[in-house]
């Protein structure tokens, strides 16, 4: 995918610079984090909470079950996985929103230097709705090389079907790949147009986004990676063997140890701990990658900007 046109890309995005950048601001501003997240933490960890309870517990009674060989009834596997997935779906819209607002407000607070509002008011604004449609927009030109993969690989699997052809796997993987890396290619090329409408800049465009991030992919990828991803990686990689028994218990007790751990209601309590609290830790560490962009819009585009709504 290729935009003719437009001004020559600008020297290469200073991937160092702004992570340390996107860093600072987010220690040095750490009141104004908690101001525009308080609120979505609060609701996201009861949320979550809840939900991570019945998962985990529901898994430790069908382990529990299948241990001591009795039958599942029907009518609470339907009615745990019914509660279950009318939790899943009002978390998963408030934790939408919640990355919305979030986004919007620290990416004015560093490209506007305005100070944020009450946390979640800003939902109101014009500001968060061109957000959602511009990444909506993003979205799906995404999926477009997905989906003409997708056409080749019928068409190819087709052909196949009609005789031996042991070295199909060697065109569907390639082109599998060449896909994955298309998407992400195009969603980092135009992902400055998410900081461009949370602070009001309506003239940024596809186009221009596309040209000035020219030969910059990589670096707005590795800046998102060590900015958005390491921090709950890293949390992650400490948490999780916590929930998990010692190797020398797991020897000790004999190939059931695992399955009779997670049938026990300790594992439950443990792991939805574990993972409310990685999910509240994702959303009060996101401005750091939100300041990332916010850094990559700055040096991509240094036009003055008037705040709007």
């Amino acid at each position: 995918m290729s935009f003719v046109g437009g001004p020559p890309p600008l020297p290469k995005l200073p991937v160092w610079d702004a992570v340390g950048q996107a860093y600072s601001d987010y220690f040095g501003h750490f009141a104004d984090v908690l101001r525009v997240s308080w609120l979505w933490l609060v609701m996201g960890a009861a949320l979550f909470g809840v939900l991570n309870w019945q998962q985990w517990s529901l898994l430790g009674t069908v382990i529990f079950n299948s241990i001591q060989h009795s039958p599942f009834p029907p009518s609470f596997a339907a009615t745990a996985f019914g509660t279950m997935a009318l939790t899943m779906g009002i978390a998963d819209v408030v934790l939408f929103l919640a990355f919305v607002s979030i986004a919007v407000a620290w990416h004015r607070r560093i490209i506007l230097d305005e100070r944020p509002s009450f946390c979640g008011f800003n939902i109101a604004t014009r500001s968060f709705w061109r957000y959602i449609g511009v990444g909506l927009a993003i979205g799906l030109l995404v999926i477009l090389p997905l989906l003409l993969v997708l056409v080749l690989l019928v068409v190819i699997l087709s052909i196949a079907e009609k005789g031996n052809h042991p070295g199909i796997a060697f065109v569907v993987v390639p082109l599998m790949v060449a896909a994955y890396v298309a998407t992400i290619a195009i969603a980092l090329r135009l992902s400055m147009l998410l900081p461009a409408r949370a602070a009001g800049d309506l003239d940024l465009n596809f186009a221009r986004s596309w040209n000035r991030t020219r030969g910059n992919a990589l670096r707005i990828f590795c800046g998102i990676l060590i900015c958005m991803f390491a921090p709950p990686m890293a949390a992650e990689m400490v948490l999780f063997p916590m929930a998990m028994p010692s190797p020398a218990a797991v020897l000790a007790a004999g190939p059931n140890a695992i399955p009779a751990f997670i049938a026990g209601g300790d594992f439950a309590v443990r792991m939805t701990t574990i993972t409310t609290f990685l999910m509240a830790f994702y959303l009060l560490t996101m401005p750091v990658g939100i300041g990332f962009l916010s850094v990559a819009y700055r040096h991509f585009f240094r036009e003055a900007i008037s705040p709007t709504l």
